[in-house]
């Protein structure tokens, strides 16, 4: 066991939590408004927290992060975005932990801080995501099965392994992905330690799989009379893309992933860690291949954005710092101390560079935050309901009820105005009839709509709202 950390450990560990800390703080201060999948999680929470509606949520999200984000969701946007902020250090810290045991405290320090200043890691801790919060799970999952696993026989605190793999679930239902893939890959790289404790291994893969289950075929989970796997399985079943698809989006954005210099550093240390493959051992082979396998696998199932492949990010820099660290113990002292200086300052360059610009692309949604916010306002929150493109987004800023149409009636009605943000008086909660709802043709940056709900033989006022270009 590691047991020892030294005063300089200390120390560089205080800098890497530093520089994460003052990062966050840079995304975060920004004050962008949610995105459309945050709002969604957020409008979750607070229909947790409230018992109001939450009309945009879809059965194949999981329910773990609104219920975590409702004891705070009145809290403001960037308390709420703290949240996966937490999970994200302690990712860094379970990521230091683990390749100070595998290959020293040098590659510890590497694996930190490269994990901290990776800019895909940075962005999604601090969205109001489930993706960090999911990864960091499943790496303390495999972490359990891994430390289990270091003395001749199977250990029982590998079943630590199924309750962090339920909660992982809870909060991300495609979490048992890449933890299945780092358990098996263990397995394999270990399988007589495995083979000398067959019950206890049995029953780690019976538990395992029964926290998984518990969560993916309960149709409680989603609340909605439905299976997250049936849910999941017809969204899966709509996306008709091939699986070169998600390969060349990730080809096409492999700088992203870890910013600059990263994919160079990265690619680098693993290179040199398999060069020295028969000193490192199965540490090496349990940490690059869990990395790269994860990558491929999630990269043939799921496409688009790369915080999908935050799972695989805290096994590829335990990996290259192994490698790394490995490498400098032939290289005079002045050597190390340059290259270790540069790859510390490249990597911090590029997460400035994004820190700085991450959240350009959510700006010109501040319009439609103000118009909702104003919408909220000036309809007192009661009877009140919002139609916007961004649904989820106008629904969370305006507190107003939300109403499901068909979207092309929706887009010949809206004209496709993202920032549009109607307002409509709603009747003892029931969903206008769209045919009832009048567009004015006015100038296209001060869209109105009004409805006139009935009851009984009055008919209430029309209300209109004007939004601001």
């Amino acid at each position: 066991m590691v047991t020892h950390i030294s005063r300089k450990e200390l120390a560089l560990g205080a800098l890497i939590f530093l520089a994460y800390a003052v990062f966050i703080y840079r995304l975060v201060s920004q004050l962008a408004p949610l995105g459309w999948d945050e709002a969604v999680y957020a409008v979750k929470g607070r229909a947790i927290r409230f018992g109001t509606e939450a009309v945009t949520w879809e059965a194949y999200r999981a329910p773990g992060l609104p219920i975590v984000l409702s004891p705070i969701i009145t809290s403001g946007d960037s308390a709420l975005r703290l949240i996966p902020a937490v999970f994200g250090a302690i990712g860094i810290a379970n990521t230091w932990w683990l390749a100070k045991r595998f290959f020293g405290a040098l590659a510890g320090g590497i694996a930190a801080a490269g994990l901290a200043l990776t800019p895909t890691w940075l962005r999604a801790s601090t969205q109001i995501w489930p993706d960090i919060p999911g990864a960091v799970l499943g790496l303390a999952a495999i972490t359990a099965v891994i430390l289990a696993t270091e003395r001749e026989g199977l250990s029982w605190w590998a079943l630590l392994a199924a309750p962090l793999t339920f909660l992982a679930t809870l909060i991300r239902f495609g979490a048992p992905i890449p933890i299945a893939i780092g358990l098996i890959i263990v397995s394999v790289i270990r399988v007589r330690v495995f083979m000398k404790r067959p019950v206890r291994a049995i029953v780690l893969v019976v538990s395992v799989s029964a926290a998984v289950a518990a969560v993916v075929l309960t149709p409680l989970t989603t609340g909605i009379g439905v299976s997250p796997m049936t849910a999941m399985g017809s969204l899966l079943a709509s996306n008709d893309f091939p699986i070169s698809r998600g390969f060349s989006d990730y080809t096409a954005q492999y700088r992203g992933l870890f910013g600059g210099w990263g994919f160079v550093i990265v690619s680098l240390g693993i290179g040199l860690g398999l060069s020295q493959a028969t000193r490192l051992r199965n540490h090496l082979a349990i940490s690059a291949t869990t990395g790269i396998a994860t990558v491929l696998v999630l990269a043939a199932i799921i496409h688009g954005e790369l915080r999908y492949l935050s799972p695989s990010l805290p096994f590829l820099w335990i990996a290259a710092a192994g490698g790394l660290a490995t490498a400098s113990t032939h290289l005079p002292a002045p050597s190390n101390v340059f290259l270790a200086g540069f790859m510390v300052l490249t990597m911090i360059f590029g997460a400035a560079v994004y820190a700085n610009d991450t959240n350009d692309w959510l700006a010109r949604w501040r319009g439609l935050r103000s118009a909702s916010q104003e919408v909220g306002a000036a309809s007192g929150f009661e009877n009140c309901g919002v139609l916007s493109s961004r649904l989820p987004v106008a629904a969370w800023y305006s507190g107003c009820k939300t109403f499901h149409y068909a979207e092309k009636d929706l887009a010949e009605l809206m004209d496709d105005d993202i920032e549009a943000v109607y307002l409509i008086v709603v009747d003892d909660g029931t969903a206008p009839v769209l045919e009832d709802i009048e567009i004015f043709d006015i100038e296209p940056d001060n869209p109105m709509i009004t409805y006139e709900p009935v009851r009984g033989d009055y008919f209430y006022p029309t209300t209109v709202f004007e939004v601001a270009p």
